[in-house]
């Protein structure tokens, strides 16, 4: 065969593969709960509100839990690529209470505690492979003097990877939050740094970020029981790290929900005004008496916080709240009551959707632990994760929802008429394309925006707008070409399009 048949042929299933991904990846979803692994722990999930399920840009799905195998606590995996059809089970290392985060390269990182308990494990998946890093990885850290570490979470900003557990110290048997920085390697960078004050117990730590990876500020949430009283209360840190990797405590503060615990937290919307910075968070946390939860949209600068709006929903017991990523001061929370797990759309701090919809569909079977997807980038679906079952093997169950913002059916979707987004970026044209594609963008209001073209390992390729837009229709070419003007080679890319409050993505399609 000639080299010009050759190439052609290259090009050719090139096109036909990303077509293919093209195609099927914008395909409707089974939306119908699916069995995806089984666990001898009915806390396999999400019993601390740390990370189990991550999508990538890409759209896969990889879920974490923990299991026993051969009477070894074990840390599984499983992705799918559709949300209908799973990998089996897999093993990463051995220990309990795995975490997942995702970085905008689209590489998963895991953390977990220990199989004997007494350290933190952690590793990473480099974006859509099938084999998590090896020799020297996982690394296993075991801070001094330290009895019991467990409930760890994991978490990226634009340079780090942010590590906090829980951990029982020897020295006085109280349990401790304790962090620790590291590069997008896992080379350690900072010693361990001990978050929560002395004279009382502290569990259970939750860690978020801002969803565009654009600064490396960091914000922690654990609850905080003060002895000998045992008053629970909700802590709050934020942390900065400057480019020197120097490690910066900001104030800590204890947030003004009276007897609450068991916080889960997303952040979004980052702006920084006259060299401070700003952004929005919506908490979710258990009650006192565990009878229900309370949901708080708080803005946050580096020195204090002001909340907007609390709702509270009741429950029967034990809610454990969980909240994906902010949209538009927007979020998905699943939460778990009695035997059942129910899903509710919250806005500027109010529920939108109430009465609750039902995730599970089973009754009479217990339902244990959700945990929602954390940074979708999606403003139409979301996905869950939850035990299911009365006795042991119980079943991991996942389950693919559409986001809405009133009560209505699983299935449909809606446009609220009554709060337009500040624009739409619509299909490129034409598309696949050979050497220049148009990218049409509607602005509704006044927007600083960003245009960035993404390949497929999630890179930013290229820049094609960065400033403020009026409203009206604009049309913006490219030329696949990239930041040095060099010619890009076919394959699938991302046309993304963001601004302060929301976030679009589309796939376009070159073919040289």
């Amino acid at each position: 065969m000639s080299q010009k048949h050759f190439l052609s042929s290259r090009y050719l299933i090139v096109f036909f593969y990303c077509l293919f991904m093209l195609i099927f990846s914008n395909q409707a979803f089974g939306d119908e709960p699916i069995k995806i692994g089984e666990t001898s722990d009915n806390k396999a999930t999400a019993y601390n509100n740390s990370r189990k399920i991550v999508r990538t840009s890409t759209d896969r799905r990889i879920v974490v839990y923990h299991n026993t195998v051969g009477n070894r606590p074990v840390i599984q995996w499983v992705y799918s690529d559709n949300g209908v059809s799973w990998s089996l089970p897999a093993i990463i290392g051995y220990g309990t209470f795995p975490s997942l985060t995702i970085a905008e390269n689209d590489w998963v990182y895991a953390v977990w505690s220990s199989e004997n308990g007494d350290g933190i494990c952690l590793t990473f998946l480099k974006n859509n492979s099938t084999t998590w890093e090896e020799a020297p990885l996982p690394i296993t850290f075991v801070p001094e003097g330290s009895i019991s570490c467990k409930y760890p979470c994991i978490e990226t900003t634009l340079n780090f990877v942010h590590v906090v557990w829980q951990c029982k110290r020897e020295s006085d048997y109280t349990d401790k939050i304790f962090y620790q920085l590291y590069d997008r390697a896992l080379s350690s960078v900072s010693q361990f740094i001990i978050l929560s004050a002395d004279g009382s117990n502290s569990k259970m730590p939750v860690i978020a970020n801002d969803l565009e990876f654009d600064l490396d500020w960091l914000h922690v949430l654990w609850t905080e029981i003060s002895l000998p009283q045992n008053n629970s209360s909700i802590v709050y840190q934020n942390i900065s790290v400057t480019n020197n990797n120097d490690v910066h405590l900001n104030q800590k503060q204890v947030l003004p929900f009276s007897h609450a615990e068991y916080p889960s937290i997303s952040v979004r919307n980052y702006l920084i005004m006259e060299d401070q910075k700003h952004c929005d968070m919506v908490v979710s946390y258990v009650n006192e008496n565990r009878n229900g939860f309370g949901t708080s949209l708080v803005n946050i600068n580096s020195s204090e916080f002001n909340i907007f709006h609390t709702d509270t929903i009741l429950t029967n017991q034990n809610p454990m709240p969980s909240v994906d990523d902010v949209i538009i001061r927007s979020c998905a929370i699943v939460w778990q009551d009695d035997k059942e797990i129910y899903y509710g759309q919250n806005h500027n701090g109010f529920f939108k959707t109430l009465p609750p919809i039902p995730v599970s569909t089973i009754n009479d079977v217990p339902k244990f632990n959700p945990n929602v997807c954390y940074k979708t980038f999606r403003r139409d679906i979301f996905d869950v994760v939850w035990t299911e079952g009365n006795d042991a093997p119980y079943k991991i169950m996942y389950r693919r929802m559409d986001k809405k913002y009133e009560p209505m059916s699983v299935n449909r979707k809606i446009i609220n008429k009554n709060n337009p987004e500040n624009f739409q970026l619509q299909q490129n044209y034409p598309n696949p394309f050979n050497n220049f594609t148009n990218i049409p963008i509607k602005i509704n209001s006044h927007s600083n925006i960003d245009i960035l073209i993404y390949d497929l390992n999630g890179s930013v390729v290229r820049k094609l707008y960065s400033n403020k837009l009026e409203p009206g229709e604009y049309i913006f070419p490219w030329d696949a070409r990239d930041f040095n003007k060099a010619e890009l080679p076919s394959g699938l890319y991302f046309v993304k399009v963001r601004s302060a409050n929301k976030s679009s993505v589309n796939k376009i399609l070159l073919v040289r």
